[in-house]
């Protein structure tokens, strides 16, 4: 009990530590941002001063458009990245578990896997229009094939021993499946809804770019048009914000169902 508790003092003192230089280096590139934008070096056109970004975030947030846009993404994607990941994972289970089901779509999600899914944006449009529905299609899509991946892989790695043991001590299949396959496969799971997130914010920007008039990609473009680049900065500081906040939150998720896991 004393080791534990040493053991997690110091994890907690390393954590800390490890925050304030997060922080630290956060404020110094903050600073060093001020001290180029307000030194006239570049012009705002090139380089705006974080307090014209800020400024523009204000003037947005009174005006309603910066809480509209966010909105927006953020809705499409919960719906988008929810639909890839619920798929992948039932999927992936199928895949993983039944070989002949592996042989038959395995082929094809290989041939699919490659492309981009930022190129099945124009399809999308020529099939369901301009709409949400292609947006959520695609942001779904890219979500879909890289945590299909992290499911397969770690049902696959289940040690056969912890099968065949539980079959020897009756165990039916939904035992088997709840008690041994899901727990083992979580590690996995997990990894690849972090890693799919970050596409997802992608794909759904590159959507919003091509084909929408609200949302942040939709603020990037506008800013484009209107040669505001502190329009663009602000969108792309968002996006950073908000795949940050995502990231954290799996994380903590994750940290959550894997605390059997010994970690360094």
């Amino acid at each position: 009990m004393a080791i534990n508790k040493k053991t997690t003092i110091r994890k907690n003192r390393n954590t800390n530590k490890e925050r304030k230089i997060s922080i630290a280096v956060l404020m110094t590139a903050f600073l060093i941002w001020l001290a180029i934008g307000e030194s006239g070096l570049f012009t705002k056109l090139f380089l705006p001063s974080p307090l014209d970004i800020i400024k523009l975030g204000g003037d947005m947030l009174k005006n309603g458009s910066l809480q509209r846009n966010v909105l927006a993404s953020t809705k499409r994607i919960l719906v988008g990245y929810s639909i890839g990941t619920i798929a992948a994972i039932i999927f992936g289970f199928i895949m993983g578990r039944y070989r002949l089901v592996e042989a038959i779509f395995d082929p094809l999600f290989q041939i699919w896997r490659p492309i981009p899914p930022v190129a099945a944006i124009p399809l999308m449009i020529l099939w369901v229009g301009i709409g949400e529905l292609s947006k959520f299609i695609v942001i779904a899509g890219g979500t879909f094939a890289v945590c299909l991946i992290n499911v397969v892989t770690g049902i696959k790695n289940v040690p056969k021993l912890y099968i065949d043991s539980a079959r020897i001590l009756g165990s039916n299949e939904l035992q088997i499946f709840a008690n041994i396959i899901l727990p083992y496969s979580v590690p996995y799971i997990l990894s690849g809804m972090r890693t799919s997130i970050g596409i997802a914010f992608g794909v759904m920007v590159a959507a919003e770019l091509i084909a929408s008039f609200e949302g942040i990609g939709f603020m990037l473009i506008m800013g484009k048009n209107l040669l505001r680049t502190d329009m663009i900065f602000l969108g792309l500081i968002l996006i950073g914000v908000m795949v940050y906040i995502a990231d954290v939150f799996l994380k903590k998720v994750e940290q959550h169902f894997t605390k059997w896991m010994e970690r360094a």
